[in-house]
C-alpha cells in the first residue's frame, strides 16, 4: 500500500509540473492547406484555459520580432521574407506566388487559429529567393 501511494504522489507531482505552452507561428495558404513557414519562441501560460492570454501574446511578440511584420527587416544577416522563404523552401516550395503570411497560436497544442496579424506586404520567394518585392 505504502508502495502505490508513493507512485500516486509521484505521479501527481510529474502532472503538476506539466508546461503550458503558447505557441505562435507565421502560415502560408498552398495548395495543400496552410503550412507554418516560421515559428516565434513557445511562450509559458499559467494554464491551457489562456487562450486570450496567448493570442495578446503571440500579437506582441510578432510585433516585437518583425516589426510589424515587415518582410524588409533584418534577422540577423537575412531579411524577414529570405528567412520565410527559407521555410518555404524546405517545405519544398522553391518558388511562392505573392500573398499574405498569417500570424496563428495555439495553446497547449491544441488547434491553430489566427489573431488576424500578418505581414504588411505579400510575400514571394523566386527559386528559394525572396526578391524584396513582389
Amino acid at each position: 500500500m505504502k508502495c502505490f501511494l508513493v507512485l500516486l504522489s509521484l505521479c501527481a507531482l510529474a502532472w503538476g509540473q506539466e508546461e503550458h505552452l503558447c505557441g505562435c507561428g507565421a502560415f502560408a495558404n498552398t495548395p495543400e492547406g496552410e503550412i507554418m513557414i516560421d515559428e516565434l519562441p513557445p511562450i509559458e501560460i499559467a494554464n491551457c484555459e489562456e487562450g486570450n492570454r496567448c493570442q495578446l501574446v503571440c500579437s506582441e511578440e510578432w510585433l516585437k520580432y518583425t516589426n510589424d511584420g515587415d518582410l524588409n527587416l533584418l534577422v540577423g544577416n537575412i531579411t524577414l521574407g529570405q528567412e520565410m522563404c527559407d521555410g518555404l523552401e524546405r517545405l519544398g516550395f522553391n518558388d511562392f506566388a505573392p500573398q499574405e503570411i498569417t500570424l496563428y497560436y495555439n495553446v497547449c497544442e491544441g488547434p491553430w487559429e489566427t489573431n488576424g496579424l500578418a505581414t504588411d506586404d505579400d510575400l514571394c520567394c523566386v527559386n528559394g529567393v525572396f526578391p524584396g518585392e513582389c
